[in-house]
């Protein structure tokens, strides 16, 4: 992977549907349940985070897998991006996992812009999701 560098990679694992996906933790600022999303249209929307308005992205219907449904395990990942901070809603937040950089193999999948690569943790695929161009989408 030559944009994964260092030997370990702190990875939040989140799931959207069926599948389990991760960012860096180092970009992610907090998790918040889901408060009054305003003016959601389509895949964005906007929450008042004390004072500040945040935009939220749903990545389900960003990534064409359903309409998310807002349930008790429902979060909003606030994460630092170089346009400032945002929000994604993810079905549930799981755990926090290390990840050395022989863990993650590159997808063979070719229309998969917004991955870094995939790995596997116990019986779970995790998809390493390029939050950079996730979120310039």
């Amino acid at each position: 992977m030559s944009d994964i560098t260092g030997t370990d990679l702190q990875t939040i694992v989140f799931q959207l549907g069926e599948g389990f996906f991760g960012v860096d933790i180092f970009r992610v600022n907090e998790i918040i349940r889901v408060p009054e999303i305003s003016d959601m249209s389509c895949t964005k929307g906007y929450v008042n985070l004390r004072g500040n308005s945040i935009p939220v992205l749903d990545l389900k219907v960003q990534f064409n897998i359903g309409n998310s449904v807002e349930s008790d395990r429902t979060r909003i990942i606030i994460l630092s991006s170089c346009d400032g901070t945002v929000g994604v809603l993810v079905d549930a937040v799981h755990e926090v996992i290390t990840l050395t950089v022989g863990d993650i193999n590159e997808t063979p999948i070719s229309d998969t812009e917004f991955v870094k690569g995939v790995a596997r943790h116990h019986a779970d695929l995790i998809t390493i999701l390029d939050l950079d161009k996730v979120l310039a989408a």
